[in-house]
């Protein structure tokens, strides 16, 4: 087994002082890990969240930022009450990350990052980078190899406290994200069955540099046999108010998606 499986496992996270002893694993040591530089221009960010109600609509942008200190439990990435912004890099990604159940709604943002190079750090064999080839130590890749299984692992409610295991290594990179000796981490999405990756910044970072593109607002009406959601799209907005606030426009003509080919109505 390998030796952070082993370490992870003599710990109970529903303790906070167990949680607070494994973060010191990875705060008094360093590791390698693969860095890309990556240029955002010709890329789409895009953020997903559900509805509570069918035929609502979300008003402004902000509400589909990441959520108020009080509202944020703890992720995959991020620990309770520390808001982090999850995106993914496709429709379908960030659409499988929700969960959804058919007959829901679903807002998808799509943004752009104005900044030249994204620096990023990749953990975890995720699906754009897999080729990317690289020497690591054998401590940093058995670190590499455990967080991968962390990131693949299914984690549900009741044993949500397994979300520690990567939110706590994330976590003592914050201030790398604060320096701005760090802008994104990449890693696989285990929700979309590893067809697409996750990409994570810090809030602040997405108000700096972070250009909304679009938001479209679609009902999941079924799945397909290789579990792909199938979406049938309501409304559609490419333009804010002053106040942020989305303008919206009605959809008549969608005949459903997949999102195999990723394309939203122009």
């Amino acid at each position: 087994m390998n030796r952070y499986n082993k370490i992870s496992n003599s710990y109970d996270f529903r303790n906070p002082q167990d949680v607070f002893k494994y973060s010191r694993l990875f705060v008094n040591d360093s590791f390698g890990f693969i860095h890309k530089d990556i240029e955002p221009n010709n890329n789409s960010f895009y953020r997903s969240r559900l509805h509570s109600t069918p035929n609502t609509l979300y008003t402004n942008y902000n509400e589909l930022m990441s959520p108020p200190i009080r509202f944020c439990p703890l992720g995959r990435a991020n620990y309770p009450g520390k808001p982090i912004f999850y995106s993914s890099d496709r429709i379908s990604t960030t659409i499988a990350e929700c969960k959804p159940k058919i007959g829901q709604f679903i807002s998808s943002l799509e943004i752009r990052i104005l900044k030249d190079v994204l620096i990023t750090m990749i953990l975890g064999r995720t699906n754009r980078y897999k080729n990317e080839n690289l020497i690591l130590d054998e401590k940093s890749t058995e670190l590499n190899n455990f967080l991968d299984d962390c990131f693949r692992k299914n984690v549900t409610k009741e044993n949500s406290v397994e979300y520690y295991r990567p939110s706590t290594f994330i976590r003592t990179h914050i201030p790398n994200f604060n320096d701005g000796n760090l802008d994104s981490i990449i890693y696989p999405s285990m929700a979309s069955e590893l067809k697409g990756d996750n990409f994570i910044f810090t809030q602040k970072f997405i108000n700096k540099y972070g250009k909304f593109k679009s938001l479209i607002v679609s009902q999941i009406v079924d799945k397909d046999d290789n579990g792909n959601y199938i979406t049938k799209c309501m409304f559609k907005s490419y333009k804010l108010t002053n106040e942020n606030d989305f303008v919206y426009g009605r959809i008549l003509n969608c005949d459903v998606h997949n999102f195999v080919d990723e394309e939203f109505h122009n």
